[in-house]
């Protein structure tokens, strides 16, 4: 499972802030891990005739008349690269990193639309919310498979997953091997 861990080192001009995630989130309580790599979804990509706002819905059962509470999310989509077929899946360009959690909950399972301050103190979006996308910069990760050394290229792979494993598209380099947490420092390099 892919992770960003703390140490980043990244110009803000090289982060995306125009697209919403999409996509089946895992793990214990639907949470997509800050690192995943994203690419456009097939019909979710940006235009500029497009409304640049979309209603997702209200906050909750209201039974007040004439009270609307909605909330609104981005137009604009990203999902999982590594969705399509083959080991180069064809027609998939990966973009970036996620530099955010993808999640609805908090650690006490109370959905993080009624609390938008813990969602920023969790550095996570909800469905819908713009997600900070990095395209190049040196990071710690974690997620990595494959043994490799310094210099070595790293590959997009399934379900938003790097590895070493060349027949995809190159996405950076490690710049050393793999540490006794798993981590290892990667060079991101996507133009």
């Amino acid at each position: 499972m892919p992770l960003l861990r703390p140490l980043r080192d990244y110009s803000e001009k090289d982060v995306l802030n125009i697209f919403t995630f999409t996509g089946q989130q895992g793990g214990l309580q639907g949470i997509t891990n800050r690192g995943t790599l994203v690419a456009v979804a097939s019909n979710g990509g940006w235009r500029n005739d497009n409304q640049p706002l979309n209603i997702l819905g209200q906050y909750g059962d209201f039974s007040t008349n004439n009270v609307q509470a909605l909330r609104y999310g981005t137009n604009a989509a990203v999902t999982f690269y590594g969705t399509g077929t083959g080991p180069s899946y064809s027609g998939e360009y990966p973009i970036g990193l996620t530099l955010f959690d993808i999640r609805e909950l908090d650690e006490n399972t109370i959905p993080l639309k009624y609390n938008p301050r813990k969602a920023a103190e969790l550095e996570a979006c909800i469905s819908g919310q713009t997600v900070p996308i990095v395209t190049r910069g040196t990071f710690l990760y974690s997620g990595l498979t494959g043994s490799f050394g310094g210099g070595q290229a790293i590959y997009g792979a399934a379900s938003g997953t790097m590895n070493v494993y060349s027949g995809s598209v190159q996405v950076g380099i490690a710049l050393g091997g793999t540490g006794v947490d798993g981590s290892a420092l990667i060079r991101l390099g996507l133009y």
